[in-house]
């Protein structure tokens, strides 16, 4: 009997790691999943930006009303940036709305009236149109991984971040291989099917769980938890997660300036109750935080603090502190930086670019080549900014795409070598790119402003990175009619 019951306790740990590893891997699955759909309209979006195979400039070939001029095919590159620039300040108020799960389903609307208008009509007009339209549905680009970090786990949150950076790169594949066998509207009804797909699935997930807290729902938000957790309701692991949140919005509450609370009038909520709110409040919001205020739990009395906090981030207080003026100049000079180093020209103009650069080599075969790269680029990113850290993956990357555009340069004025090394050279320019400046920019975003700041800091940080993308493409069509 003793000799049993030793062996029984022997297997035993082995039979909870077994349960664990399973509970690990479910967990791990549910959230990768919820990622994919999350993420899934960037598949979608790079057609708006990359070379289409649509025979613009061949008179003998085109499906349209009539061929596009020089100045029509920079705007085809560059409406869907301004599209973003105008859908980006929506898309910015709507992610504190309605919640981050419908501002991603809204994203996708655009890019379905988009892609329904190019399938009706044929004038190049509503085509430059339905670029724009669609290019409102880019802005998405910075909600995405947002949600991401918000339902993964803290294991999985940086990979799952960069994750968006993969998909897009995914799209671009996408777009280079269909669009190089399949007809004009063949290709336009996968891309529309794609679209109404991605509104279905996503209206299927959950809400952030911090986003649901920061309204108060803390039944929704343990809901969320469960579900991504792939949990029961009740659990240890539930309620831990649910734990940490609000100990994490009283830690931000804690950390704000206290001048934000130094002046807090009495506002009687319709229960007589007294709720102290910062000054700037009105007496909605007042009336709305009181009734939070009472539905939340009484062994969280601090959670009054943390009221206060999100009142007072509300009228845009949480962003005149230092570390977030300091942050938010960070991540604007980074992402203006990275959009300006010339990898979005290379992605919109890769077919005539390949053509002149390497005229012995089928265009097709070089951007199928070019999009292999950049999503090895993305994938080598994400297990590589976790180890050695942002900072110096950053570094490393902006000054090895630096020495690669020099040489590159001196290849294009010197042809000191073959087409060839050409071809090469961009290749290994992008690969470059995408390992970190392509990607971290878009992870510090996540990184460095508190949930609560993600909706103030988001048209600014986006209109940074649409407007560089505007200028860059238009530039580049410009030098080209020039030569």
């Amino acid at each position: 009997m003793l000799v049993s019951h030793s062996v029984g306790l022997y297997h035993e740990p082995h039979s909870t790691d077994a349960v664990f590893d399973r509970y690990r891997r479910r967990t791990s699955l549910t959230q990768i999943v919820s990622h994919i759909i999350a993420t899934m309209l960037e598949l979608v979006k790079p057609v708006i930006n990359s070379s289409k195979r649509w025979s613009f400039g061949r008179p003998t070939e085109t499906v349209l009303s009539h061929v596009m001029e020089s100045h029509e095919v920079a705007l085809f590159g560059s409406l869907s940036s301004v599209g973003a620039l105008v859908g980006t300040p929506l898309f910015g108020y709507l992610l504190d709305i309605i919640g981050r799960k419908y501002t991603c389903v809204a994203a996708g609307i655009p890019f379905l009236i988009g892609w329904s208008l190019i399938a009706a009509f044929n004038k190049v007009e509503i085509v430059l149109f339905a670029v724009f339209v669609a290019g409102i549905g880019a802005a998405s680009g910075l909600i995405t991984p947002v949600f991401a970090s918000e339902i993964c786990q803290e294991s999985l949150r940086g990979v799952m971040t960069i994750g968006t950076v993969i998909f897009y790169n995914v799209g671009v594949l996408l777009s280079y291989l269909l669009g190089g066998h399949l007809s004009y509207y063949n290709y336009v009804y996968v891309q529309l099917t794609l679209s109404a797909i991605y509104i279905i699935m996503a209206s299927f997930l959950k809400d952030s769980p911090v986003y649901l807290m920061c309204k108060g729902l803390e039944k929704e938000a343990a809901e969320s938890i469960a579900f991504y957790r792939s949990a029961k309701l009740d659990s240890k692991e539930v309620l831990e997660e649910l734990n940490n949140i609000k100990k994490t919005m009283l830690q931000e509450c804690n950390a704000t300036d206290a001048r934000a609370h130094s002046t807090l009038p009495v506002i009687q909520d319709p229960h007589t109750v007294c709720v102290p709110v910062p000054a700037a409040v009105n007496q909605d919001t007042a009336a709305r935080l009181a009734t939070l205020l009472l539905a939340s739990p009484p062994s969280y009395p601090n959670m009054r603090k943390y009221i206060e906090f999100q009142a007072s981030s509300r009228d845009g207080q949480s962003g005149k502190s230092q570390p977030s003026r300091r942050a938010l100049a960070i991540c604007l000079t980074m992402i203006t930086a990275a959009n300006l180093m010339g990898t979005l020209v290379v992605m919109v103009y890769a077919e005539p670019l390949f053509r002149e650069a390497v005229p012995n080599v089928a265009p097709t075969l070089c951007t199928t080549v070019l999009a292999v790269v950049v999503i090895a680029a993305a994938t080598t990113s994400a297990s590589i900014a976790n180890k050695v850290g942002r900072k110096v993956t950053m570094l490393y990357s902006s000054g090895g795409s630096a020495v690669v555009t020099f040489i590159l340069a001196t290849q294009l004025h010197l042809k000191w070598g073959p087409h060839i090394l050409t071809a090469v050279f961009i290749y290994v320019f992008c690969f470059v790119y995408g390992i970190g400046a392509g990607a971290i920019p878009y992870i510090l975003f996540c990184e460095v402003f508190v949930p609560e700041a993600w909706d103030q800091f988001f048209t600014s940080s986006a209109s940074c990175a649409f407007a560089p993308q505007f200028f860059a493409i238009t530039f580049s069509q410009k030098q080209k009619d020039c030569r």
